[in-house]
C-alpha cells in the first residue's frame, strides 16, 4: 500500500470523525498522530479523489464531500485503494495477457501465410508433374498402339510366309 493512501485514509477518518465533518487541512496528522509536514498537498490529493472539498472562503478547511462519507461508510479509503489497485493490477493483466495473445496470433497468421505460400507452391509442383505423367502416359499409349499395329503386321506377314 503506497503511504499517500494511508494518510489519507488516516484523514479521511479524523475528518469524519469531527462534529461538523470538517477540519483545517493544517491539523492533518500522520500515521503516529504527530502533524503532518505538506498538509495542504495531501488535502489536494484528496480533494481531486472527491473526498473533501476545501472551502475557498474558510482558509485551509476541508468538508467531507458524500463521496467521503459514503467511503468511510463502505470500510474505508485503504479497502477502496486496495480494490482499485486489484482492479488495476487486473486491466493490466488483461493487457499483457492481451498482448501475448496478439503476438501469438500474429505469429499464428504469419505461419498460416507461410504454410500458405507453401501449399501453393507444392500445388503447382503436382500440376506440373500431373502434366508431365499425362505427357509420358500419352507417349506410352501411342507407343503401345504401334507396338500393337507393328505386331499385328508382323504376324500377318509371318503367317503369311509361312503359309506359303
Amino acid at each position: 500500500m503506497k503511504i499517500i493512501d494511508e494518510l489519507i485514509a488516516v484523514n479521511l477518518k479524523l475528518i469524519s470523525e469531527t462534529k461538523d465533518n470538517n477540519l483545517l487541512y493544517v491539523n492533518f496528522i500522520n500515521e503516529d498522530g504527530r502533524p503532518l509536514v505538506n498538509s495542504d498537498q495531501y488535502a489536494l490529493a484528496m480533494e481531486k479523489e472527491g473526498l473533501i472539498k476545501i472551502d475557498p472562503n474558510k482558509k485551509w478547511q476541508c468538508d467531507l464531500t458524500e463521496f467521503g462519507s459514503q467511503m468511510i461508510k463502505n470500510g474505508g479509503w485503504l479497502k477502496f485503494a486496495t480494490k482499485r489497485q486489484e482492479a488495476e493490477d487486473l486491466k493490466l493483466k488483461e493487457i499483457k495477457e492481451r498482448k501475448a495473445l496478439e503476438r501469438k496470433n500474429k505469429d499464428l497468421e504469419n505461419k498460416k501465410i507461410e504454410l500458405s505460400k507453401l501449399i501453393e507452391k507444392q500445388d503447382s509442383e503436382i500440376s506440373e508433374l500431373s502434366n508431365i505423367n499425362l505427357t509420358l502416359k500419352r507417349k506410352q499409349m501411342k507407343m503401345l498402339i504401334l507396338f500393337s499395329v507393328a505386331s499385328f503386321v508382323v504376324g500377318a506377314i509371318l503367317m503369311y510366309l509361312f503359309m506359303f
